[in-house]
């Protein structure tokens, strides 16, 4: 990697910009999704991991509708050999250091615009009717204030951002912030490696979003505890034709003064264009929640608000 110029760091931004309406471009596309969870400020017990992760669960987009689905496999894949806990572990370990909730990742979520749909797992034989695997759906576009503003009992273990945003999130490259990192082949396809930050407000900006859909955005964030707008060292692979192959995107959750969770999101598109369908779960097995709090606490097999 050598150094830039502003004006070559500006064209690389605008690159990376341009990725974001590149991708959405052929409608849809599939790939794989990972989430790493990362604790700090936390009296964690010797030898735990501090990051641990959900790797290569499934992903497909509809970017004409703004859709994703992932498909979560039963256990959680770790990154490391010594990192045998797993996500789930590692939430049931923070509940006993640092007041957090346990929660394992649900089978599927389902993303429709600003609406996030989470299955509830079950442990009942399949094929009864107890079986039947209940949804929950909390639209961000209708929170209130209120919910919104909520400090989590837990981190989330699973992303409450859509997919779809986070590929769109390109949009807001900061143009003195990128590296190029030289070409990188990801699964037989030759890329150019980025490191980049990206500015939440400048994407919602280049997004051209309606006033509703940026309080969603607001809402969607705040109620995630995610307060940073700028997210740091953030890395794209652009393909030839522009389009992202890869992307990752760093946040971090503040729930409160003393525990904080880094979040790492890393979407992987190994093909666009292909045919995608993403049905919505059925309205009579959905309950709509009103707050992550909530969807946390359903999810938990708890069944009440938090």
């Amino acid at each position: 990697m050598t150094s830039c110029s502003y004006a070559q760091k500006k064209a690389q931004a605008d690159r990376l910009i341009r990725a974001a309406a590149l991708a959405v471009q052929p409608g849809t596309a599939t790939g794989s999704y990972s989430q790493t969870i990362s604790a700090s400020g936390l009296s964690l017990p010797p030898g735990f991991p501090k990051a641990v992760s959900n790797v290569g669960l499934e992903l497909s987009m509809d970017f004409r509708r703004n859709r994703a689905a992932i498909v979560n496999e039963p256990s959680p894949v770790p990154p490391h050999p010594a990192t045998t806990q797993g996500v789930s572990a590692l939430l049931k370990e923070l509940a006993g250091v640092g007041g957090a909730s346990a929660v394992s990742p649900p089978p599927a979520s389902v993303f429709a615009g600003w609406s996030v749909y989470l299955q509830q797992r079950s442990n009942a034989t399949p094929g009864t009717a107890a079986a039947t695997q209940a949804w929950f759906q909390l639209d961000f576009a209708q929170m209130d204030l209120f919910a919104a503003q909520g400090v989590l009992h837990s981190p989330t273990p699973v992303t409450m951002v859509n997919p779809d945003l986070l590929v769109r999130l390109l949009a807001g490259t900061l143009s003195g912030s990128v590296a190029d990192l030289g070409p990188t082949v990801l699964e037989g396809v030759s890329t150019t490696h980025y490191r980049m930050n990206l500015d939440l407000s400048k994407a919602v900006s280049n997004l051209g979003l309606s006033d509703s859909d940026q309080q969603a955005v607001v809402n969607l964030f705040r109620a995630d505890n995610v307060t940073d707008t700028t997210f740091y060292d953030c890395q794209a692979w652009l393909d030839a034709s522009g389009r992202p192959r890869r992307l990752v995107v760093n946040m971090v959750q503040h729930p409160d003064s003393r525990d904080t969770y880094h979040i790492t999101y890393t979407v992987s598109i190994s093909s666009y264009g292909t045919p995608v369908r993403i049905a919505l779960p059925n309205p009579d097995n959905t309950n709509g929640v009103s707050s992550v709090n909530q969807l946390l606490g359903e999810l938990g097999g708890g069944g009440a608000s938090l």
